[in-house]
């Protein structure tokens, strides 16, 4: 039983840190494009 939850906690931690790179990039953008 433990491996399941083991691999589910896992993907949920890649995918949450991919969501929050996303985000940090979309604010670099942002930030790059006010002075442009």
């Amino acid at each position: 039983m433990l491996l399941p939850d083991v691999s589910y906690n896992g993907w949920v931690l890649c995918r949450n840190q991919g969501m929050i790179e996303d985000a940090t990039m979309q604010v670099i953008f942002e930030i790059y494009r006010v002075p442009g």
